[in-house]
């Protein structure tokens, strides 16, 4: 009788472990945040930091040439013409109606993200995302080939974290 309450424990141990280590997604690829010193992100699958113009954490791409998927990542100062992401969006669409529309708003991590569509080689649908990020900063982050529908986008949108500019020493 005391073998099969041990079996019987170890058994619903093993099916514990088995469960919360199926729901843990520690083992799944690019699940870590990195830090790109103004903020922190986790990259979707296949992206790498493209360091363009020497800055670490500005440009990421997919892929070569024409095919590339592209996301840009800008940190910008609140004026007194650009007091906010709203107003960043507005001001894009005004440039241009004809090429920008808006496509509303969407709550994913920390931020409501303010949503610019465009298209982009060979009328590929993709967007603009603003954010307020604190008292002085948006944050405004293009993915050209991707729209707002899109895994990679909603991935990095969810992970994005502003942690300001780090003081140099």
């Amino acid at each position: 009788m005391k073998k099969l309450r041990v079996l019987v424990v170890v058994a619903a141990i093993a099916t514990l472990a088995i469960g919360l280590f199926a729901g843990c997604s520690c083992s799944s690829g690019g699940s870590s945040k990195q830090d790109f010193g103004w903020y922190k992100a986790t990259l979707p699958e296949g992206f790498t930091d493209s360091k363009e113009s020497g800055k670490v954490g500005q440009r990421f791409g997919k892929g070569e040439g024409s095919n590339e998927l592209i996301i840009k990542v800008y940190n910008k100062n609140k004026t007194s013409s650009v007091s906010d992401a709203a107003k960043a969006k507005a001001d894009a669409i005004a440039r241009d109606t004809t090429k920008y529309t808006d496509k509303g708003q969407v709550k994913l991590g920390n931020y409501t993200w303010e949503l610019v569509g465009f298209t982009w080689n060979s009328n590929t649908p993709s967007i603009k995302a603003f954010a307020d990020v604190g008292d002085k900063n948006y944050v405004e982050l293009d993915f050209f080939m991707m729209d707002e529908n899109s895994a990679d986008t909603k991935s990095f949108l969810e992970s994005f974290e502003y942690v300001g500019e780090k003081e140099q020493k």
